[in-house]
């Protein structure tokens, strides 16, 4: 009988509260010594919250201290989403904070469209990249489809997009997936867990593929 450890960073009391460990915790916004990245936070949605990490060169702790060195090295400006989570807020909150986020960043590309400062002085949106691991992967690539028929696209010229091992799922298992039958039941419920309006796995969120690309048309990732 296989067996399997399950690492969450969350997890809730008999009452419903939810508690998320230390390790999911934020750093602080501010001017990083090592690499000279300046970071500082601003709210983009005030209904719900939902706020971005904006970094620019000259200056969760796992991705704070990895952004400042990508920014320092990369001398790129970067703007982080801060979304609302599952299972507290399940999908597609992440992806309608991430979506606004990306329509906030778009506005100050038109004159007088936004009021961001660091935006304003030192964006190029003629070169923007969307970036993001796993969840973050599967929702850059959404956008970058989504992009391609809206309004939106026309503002800002996405050069490219990073997918660091992108989630991706469906109902029928494909590769290792065949044969670890425990890992694929596993991340099955993870998903109607964080997404319990969608019907099974094979929804537009974690297949976001199947939404934008006809049946008839072949297409490589």
């Amino acid at each position: 009988m296989n067996s399997q450890v399950i690492e969450l960073r969350w997890w809730h009391d008999r009452y419903g509260t939810i508690e998320r460990t230390s390790r999911d915790r934020s750093s602080h916004a501010g001017l990083d010594p090592e690499t000279g990245v300046l970071s500082k936070d601003t709210v983009i949605v005030p209904e719900t919250g939902v706020s971005a990490r904006l970094y620019r060169p000259t200056s969760d702790p796992k991705y704070h201290n990895s952004l400042n060195r990508l920014v320092a090295e990369a001398n790129i400006f970067l703007v982080s989403v801060d979304y609302r989570r599952a299972p507290e807020n399940p999908l597609p909150a992440a992806y309608d904070d991430s979506w606004a986020a990306l329509q906030w960043v778009a506005a100050h590309a038109k004159e007088d469209g936004g009021s961001e400062a660091w935006l304003n002085d030192c964006v190029d949106f003629g070169r923007v990249f969307l970036a993001g691991d796993s969840c973050g992967a599967n929702m850059a690539h959404h956008f970058a489809l989504k992009l391609k028929d809206c309004e939106l696209g026309h503002q800002i010229n996405i050069q490219a997009i990073a997918m660091i091992f992108p989630y991706f799922w469906g109902k029928d298992p494909i590769g290792v997936e065949v044969t670890d039958q425990a890992r694929k039941s596993m991340v099955d419920n993870w998903w109607l867990l964080v997404c319990p309006s969608e019907k099974g796995c094979d929804g537009s969120s974690n297949q976001p593929i199947r939404r934008w690309i006809p049946k008839s048309r072949e297409c490589c990732l």
